[in-house]
């Protein structure tokens, strides 16, 4: 039986609103299709990967050319390591923003089911 680890937990980059509104909805989601990867992707992303995209090549379980292309975003005078921190710090405040409106949605539609209970037949109002 062969064993498999996950190597990396992480969202797929930005949204696409942060590199401008002509970027392809799923351009991170090809660009950063690893083996043996986890990522989380919004809804949005994978309906739309589903539609009309293909994941193509996954990227080289080392990295393939990664730190060529950090080099090239140096040469560019961009701060390679600012904008990981960046994006990591981005990506994480988003999740935390997803997981507490998730359970907030649990905590209304609880509230709603209590209610119900308390006021008999009028459960229909509050099912969503």
């Amino acid at each position: 039986m062969k064993t498999l680890s996950v190597h990396r937990l992480s969202q797929v980059g930005p949204p696409n609103s942060a590199i401008g509104p002509a970027a392809s909805d799923i351009l991170y989601i090809k660009a950063l299709a690893a083996p043996v990867t986890v990522n989380t992707i919004p809804d949005k992303t994978l309906l739309a990967l589903t539609d009309h995209g293909s994941m193509g090549e996954l990227m080289a379980v080392d990295g393939g050319d990664a730190e060529g292309v950090i080099a090239q975003f140096a040469k560019a005078g961009i701060d390679y390591d600012k904008l990981a921190t960046d994006l990591q710090r981005e990506a994480a405040e988003s999740v935390v923003k997803d997981w507490n409106e998730l359970l907030a949605s649990i905590a209304s539609k609880g509230a709603a089911q209590n209610l119900c209970g308390l006021i008999g037949g009028g459960c229909r109002a509050f099912s969503g």
